[in-house]
């Protein structure tokens, strides 16, 4: 058993497939859950629609069956990415405790990269919760602007995991010449 487990620590990269799978799967259902619970915490029925596709992911559709104020619908909007970078928050947590540790880190911060840059993926491409939220609000934002925010936050964080994934190879080297 040993064998095994130290076998699939040699494949630490392969932790960075996380990345796709909780940006297309994990993290639009959780972002989907975000809505589902404000709304039902302002006692309002939904209808909703949460369809699968394996090149596109998960997408879904949440309607409210009740009227809400104008701060009630921007809360709900706001609940799916809130939900998503507190995850993001939770898995970049873990990733820093266990940093010196073998394959969780990688794997962590993958997943954490995932459910952040689901937060900002529709804001990217000029559409999604944040231009609804500046829609109830009146307020009328150019989506390139918005979108250039997002480009810059995701590219902030691929910067950082970047740099995270080049802190382990220099660890482990440096680890491996104490070794020898």
């Amino acid at each position: 058993m040993k064998r095994i487990i130290k076998r699939i620590l040699e494949y630490e990269e392969l932790a960075i497939l996380f990345f796709p799978l909780v940006v297309l799967y994990v993290a639009p259902l959780f972002h989907e859950i975000g809505h589902i619970i404000v709304l039902k915490y302002f006692s309002c029925q939904i209808k909703s629609r949460i369809f699968f596709s394996f090149t596109s992911g998960i997408v879904g559709h949440i309607e409210p069956l009740c009227e809400l104020t104008q701060l009630e619908a921007i809360l709900v909007m706001w609940a799916g990415a809130f939900t998503t970078l507190i995850l993001s928050l939770v898995f970049f947590s873990l990733a820093g405790m266990w940093r010196k540790k073998l394959f969780l880190p990688i794997m962590m911060d993958s997943i954490a990269l995932g459910f952040f840059v689901s937060s900002f993926i529709d804001t990217l491409i000029g559409k999604g919760d944040i231009f609804l939220i500046f829609k109830i609000l009146g307020i009328e934002i150019p989506p390139v602007f918005l979108s250039l925010i997002a480009f810059v936050l995701i590219a902030i964080s691929l910067m950082y995991f970047w740099r995270a994934i080049s802190e382990r190879e220099k660890f482990f080297e440096s680890r491996e010449m104490l070794k020898t």
